[in-house]
């Protein structure tokens, strides 16, 4: 599993700070690491004291966790003063760690966060050695020097916190009165991203956000993708968010919803193959079916069989677990038709029979092949051969199926937009 760090206070309500960055963590199916910087005695409803630690006992925190778990994401939160920020910013170029930088000035409730010297030692320290800075308007107008009304400012805002150093900025437009639009610069292009307009607050629907971005990136999401999957999620979780005291915070767990249902709708799959497949279509090294979340990038946000679907007899009995990151071979194939049509997020394997095929051709389902003989040396078949017939084809097709070769079974692999899809295509194929 990918560790990822926060470095940011505690928050005794449990609502923000580190603790809502673990949380956060957890349900991206990374492994959450923390550094405390500050220690908080507050509720929902305010932010009684603040306790910053020394500066040597948050340095050593940094150095053994980064040390051992080979950190190479790191998201910062809540530092309070001068002081922090530049040894936080010198320990991120020290360990070469790629940090999401969440500026934090003021909580939810209200309270102030920081001490004077904080802005300067941002600007000069820590923006510099950052991946990408996330303030809020009000935070982005602070750090640029101006105030952030519209999206125009926050362009201009963009710009002048980029200069800095940093190489990405991503100013948020939660708080803009009729919009909800974040605005994310690299230097050379913006990009936007809307959002439906939330009329409510969530204690720590900033850490989360931040940790969100932190966690994606680590899992190897480009800047880009990250926030863009960011905002769909923290707009989730805001919206299911509960109330505990006196405010609402932001439910981290609504995230997991997507997950169950792909795993629910795969095991529906499986329990249809297991009673409408015949023996005879299921191939000698068996069945395996992957769905993949919205935006996936690799193996552990491909839901799939812990085992195959196998004959046994005249049955058809599905063998292991569902679960994530459990599909290689079939998970290739949704991943890399997902870079040419995100929403065909699904695949299964059956035997290769020619008749199948002819089928296919009556049924008016698309189907590509691509020739065993051709592939290149050290490349992934799945990859390779689905990749070939998308190009050939100019579109993701209903099946692509080769003759096998070699060592290697024929096969039909039937692709859709989610496990229904598949199983009515397949239903189609083999129905007489």
């Amino acid at each position: 599993m990918i560790p990822v760090l926060t470095i940011a206070g505690s928050d005794s309500s449990g609502g923000a700070g580190v603790q809502a960055d673990m949380k956060t963590f957890m349900v991206l199916g990374v492994h959450g690491c923390c550094v405390v910087t500050c220690v908080t005695a507050q509720s929902s409803e305010t932010v009684k004291t603040i306790y910053p630690l020394p500066l040597n006992v948050i340095e050593e925190q940094i150095d053994i966790v980064v040390k051992d778990l080979k950190i190479r994401v790191v998201k910062t939160g809540m530092l309070y003063d001068a002081g922090i920020v530049k040894l936080v910013a010198k320990k991120i170029r020290e360990h070469k760690l790629k940090a999401v930088v969440d500026p934090v000035m003021i909580s939810t409730t209200g309270k102030k966060l920081t001490e004077k010297g904080y802005i300067d030692s941002l600007k000069k320290y820590l923006i510099p050695a950052s991946v990408i800075v996330m303030p809020n308007i009000y935070e982005a107008g602070v750090i640029a020097g101006f105030k952030v009304k519209n999206i125009d400012d926050m362009k201009k805002a963009c710009r002048a916190i980029h200069k800095m150093g940093c190489r990405f900025v991503l100013v948020k437009g939660g708080h803009l009165r009729k919009n909800c639009v974040d605005v994310l610069y690299d230097g050379k292009k913006f990009l936007f991203y809307s959002g439906k307009k939330m009329d409510k607050k969530a204690h720590g629907s900033g850490c989360t956000h931040s940790s969100l971005v932190a966690g994606l990136v680590a899992k190897g999401y480009s800047v880009e993708n990250a926030v863009g999957l960011a905002k769909e999620m923290i707009s989730r979780m805001i919206e299911s968010g509960y109330s505990i005291g006196s405010t609402d915070v932001v439910n981290q767990y609504a995230a997991t919803d997507e997950k169950y249902s792909v795993l629910k709708q795969v095991k529906n799959a499986a329990l249809w193959v297991e009673k409408n497949l015949k023996p005879c279509f299921v191939p000698e090294v068996g069945i395996n079916m992957a769905y993949a979340l919205p935006g996936a990038k690799g193996f552990d946000d491909v839901c799939g069989i812990d085992g195959r679907i196998v004959k046994i007899g005249e049955k058809v009995k599905r063998m292991g677990d569902v679960d994530f990151g459990k599909s290689r071979h079939v998970a290739r194939i949704v991943l890399t038709a997902m870079k040419f049509e995100p929403g065909m997020r699904c695949a299964m394997n059956i035997r290769y029979l020619e008749s199948i095929v002819k089928k296919a051709e009556r049924k008016k389902l698309k189907a590509g092949f691509f020739d065993r003989k051709h592939e290149p040396k050290d490349v992934s078949t799945m990859e390779w051969g689905t990749k070939t017939v998308i190009q050939k084809l100019g579109c993701v097709p209903d099946i692509i199926y080769d003759k096998g070769g070699f060592g290697k079974e024929a096969m039909i692999r039937i692709i859709g937009k989610k496990p229904d899809d598949v199983t009515e295509k397949c239903e189609a194929l083999l129905v007489s």
